[in-house]
């Protein structure tokens, strides 16, 4: 089983409002709703109760509340296994997620997590027969994460 490379209990203060919403977006507010106040582990728990609903607000929070909400998607992925029910693990969505950040004006916060997102990204391409069932999703989910390693190759960590 791979390590978690991020910590679950950041020791500093949840986002703010304003670090959840810096530009005035509805999407972002729609992520402080969700996650505004909650620590790591109980937007964790939260997001692992229903992922299809959450996935999108950390595509869309501002770039400090991403960092600090990150380890949410990285544990979410790294202890995701596929069972009878579920058609895959929202991967290729969370990927697409995890890109849009490094376009938004807050993307220089992501700096201090690059080695993170780079070896979150290297595990989800690598595992992506634990992450869906279907060849064509596991192709989907390397796609969607091609993104991230551009991002991640055109800026300075």
């Amino acid at each position: 089983m791979s390590r978690i490379s991020h910590d679950l209990t950041p020791r500093v203060a949840p986002p703010t409002e304003k670090e959840f919403d810096p530009w005035g977006c509805l999407d972002a507010q729609h992520a402080w709703r969700n996650f505004g106040g909650l620590t790591v582990t109980d937007a964790l728990k939260k997001f692992r109760e229903n992922p299809i609903h959450y996935q999108e607000d950390f595509m869309f929070m501002g770039g400090r509340a991403f960092v600090f909400y990150f380890p949410v998607l990285e544990a979410f992925l790294r202890e995701f296994r596929l069972t009878e029910h579920e058609d895959d693990s929202q991967a290729a969505i969370i990927g697409s997620c995890v890109a849009a950040q490094f376009g938004w004006p807050t993307a220089s916060y992501l700096l201090p997590i690059h080695t993170a997102i780079r070896s979150l990204a290297d595990y989800v391409c690598s595992h992506t027969d634990l992450l869906a069932a279907d060849t064509d999703e596991q192709r989907r989910i390397a796609r969607d994460w091609q993104p991230v390693y551009s991002a991640l190759g055109s800026t300075t960590s």
